[in-house]
């Protein structure tokens, strides 16, 4: 026998005609099917994002202290920060992405933006990297400049996105002068 049930309904929706195969609707009764299909699935697809988006207790990749309230998350390193690690680390590696955690909410990052011990955001002048000079222009001194944050904004594209960074100087800590990056200076670091 090769009727069965399945084959019935089958042989039954070839019978009928196209007009009562796919009754027309409204405009009314199409949109109030939307709203409805998407109430249903949007429920599911919020606690979608929140799973991958939880706030995860953990201890900081760095040091292993306990975390408070919040987490510097960087997707670059695939590890949680506390405060102190997170201004450590990524004040000499700038272009990670960065994104700052709490029960509540998400925020992503700056490269100048950084969290105190009250999960406070703060700014601070970051200096775009750069190959410090062999030695001071002034005093020959070898080994006593250190690199700091200038005063003009400079902006670095690469592949992760646009920095928003400060330009670079040169401190001698033997005889205090300051001198400017130059172009060449940024060119020889890689920009």
């Amino acid at each position: 026998m090769e009727t069965s049930i399945g084959i019935n309904i089958v042989v039954e929706e070839n019978n009928l005609t196209v007009q009562q195969r796919n009754p027309k609707k409204s405009w009314k009764e199409r949109v109030e099917s939307m709203e409805k299909a998407w109430k249903d699935v949007f429920k599911t697809l919020l606690n979608d994002v929140f799973a991958r988006q939880a706030f995860y207790i953990s201890p900081c990749g760095k040091c292993g202290c306990k975390l408070p309230r919040f987490v510097i998350r960087c997707k670059t390193c695939s590890i949680f920060y506390c405060e102190d690690c997170d201004l450590k680390h990524h004040e000499k590696h700038l272009f990670h992405q960065r994104t700052l955690a709490t029960a509540t909410s998400s925020t992503c990052l700056l490269v100048h933006q950084f969290i105190n011990a009250k999960g406070e955001l703060f700014s601070k002048d970051i200096s775009i990297l750069c190959f410090k000079p062999e030695k001071c222009s002034n005093c020959d001194g070898q080994e006593q400049l250190e690199i700091l944050p200038g005063d003009e904004n400079i902006a670095v594209v690469n592949k992760d996105g646009r920095f928003d960074l400060k330009s670079a100087k040169f401190f001698c800590s033997y005889c205090k002068l300051v001198t400017k990056a130059s172009i060449i200076d940024y060119i020889c670091s890689g920009y």
